[in-house]
């Protein structure tokens, strides 16, 4: 038959847990380098009630370090400005170009006929409608 546990006093707990402590310690490393991944921020805006304005006069960037710049900028740059050469085949399409082209797929510009283009023409040179009543200054003498 077994014997009951008995009580530890405080003194005994203590104990224990000290040395419990001092096991885990021993081989537990605290990390002290790290490095930042802008891929895996997370922005938080501010709360909406929020009513103090932001000093746009401050210079954030100045306790940046070049790394964390660096790591910043690669994360926002364009394909072109992050390698030196295409990483992928889409990439290869367009890679030597400078400008961005974009051509619309659908065009809803709105067509101008003969009188519009008149109206519009007329309203440029003398800058009034062609459809007022009012007869100008200029017109009248």
């Amino acid at each position: 038959m077994s014997s009951p546990q008995r009580k530890l006093n405080p003194i005994e707990e203590h104990a224990c847990l000290n040395e419990a402590i001092r096991k885990e310690m021993q081989f537990s490393r605290i990390n002290e380098t790290f490095t930042l991944n802008p891929n895996s921020l997370i922005l938080l805006t501010d709360k909406p009630n929020k009513t103090a304005l932001i000093n746009l006069n401050e210079n954030y960037e100045e306790g940046l370090t070049s790394d964390m710049k660096d790591k910043l900028y690669k994360v926002t740059a364009i394909p072109k400005m992050k390698n030196n050469f295409p990483a992928t085949s889409n990439q290869e399409v367009g890679w030597d170009s400078d400008l961005p082209q974009y051509k619309p797929t659908w065009n809803y510009a709105k067509p101008s006929c003969a009188e519009t283009k008149y109206a519009s023409n007329y309203y440029t040179m003398t800058g009034r409608s062609p459809y007022s009543n009012k007869i100008s200054e200029n017109i009248k003498k």
